[in-house]
């Protein structure tokens, strides 16, 4: 599984698809900070064909990565690589809403700080998804990036975790008291979420040590 990511990292229609899930980017939202056609982008994204060598530097600059690094892999930077982890990042989204039912394909990898994952236990076993709804803003926006320790599974009140519900996934903070579990949103338009734990369906699969917000453009 691990080969296969990094097969597909060598090509620049994979790069260019992880940063921009990454950065919690649509197409349309690239096509429009480029003044490009969302059909040219999409076009970029299969390989079937790549950006002018100007909307190339527009691109890395949107995406906060060097050309190099677009194009062929590479970077200048040679010390970034020992600041950061890559993580696999599974196409899976976590509602930050009411929940959602997912399927879980391995689509890449996410950059996160190295000082983030060093104190991480079971550091082969750490992952990343996207978190889709707005019940968790201003600290996760639709489409942002969660990173998921599945080792950290004990309640902590107001720490963030994935939840299941049935076949659902959630992002949520967790509260506990000697009765009950609070699931809990930042957003203040969304209401508590009061179960007793005697008949509790929350299964906790994991704690959130890190996450990117999406982009508005």
């Amino acid at each position: 599984m691990k080969g296969d990511v990094v097969k597909n990292m060598r090509y620049l229609s994979n790069r260019l698809k992880l940063k921009r899930k990454t950065l919690g980017l649509t197409q349309k939202d690239i096509a429009v900070k480029l003044g490009v056609s969302a059909v040219a982008v999409s076009r970029w994204e299969l390989g079937h064909n790549d950006p002018s060598e100007k909307v190339l530097r527009d691109l890395s600059q949107l995406l906060d990565c060097e050309p190099e690094w677009l194009l062929n892999g590479t970077t200048k930077v040679s010390d970034r690589c020992k600041e950061i982890c890559f993580i696999p990042l599974y196409d899976v989204f976590a509602s930050a809403g009411h929940g959602c039912i997912n399927e879980e394909n391995l689509t890449g990898e996410v950059a996160i700080p190295l000082d983030v994952v060093v104190n991480q236990c079971n550091k082969n076993e750490l992952y990343c998804i996207n978190v889709k709804g707005l019940s968790m803003t201003p600290v996760l926006n639709d489409g942002s990036v969660v990173a998921i320790n599945p080792h950290l599974r004990k309640m902590k009140d107001g720490f963030m975790f994935l939840i299941r519900q049935g076949d659902l996934l959630r992002i949520k903070c967790i509260v506990e008291t000697p009765e009950h579990i609070i699931v809990r949103s930042y957003n203040s338009e969304y209401d508590d979420e009061k179960y007793s734990k005697k008949n509790s369906n929350v299964d906790i699969l994991g704690q959130v040590f890190w996450h990117s917000s999406s982009i508005k453009v």
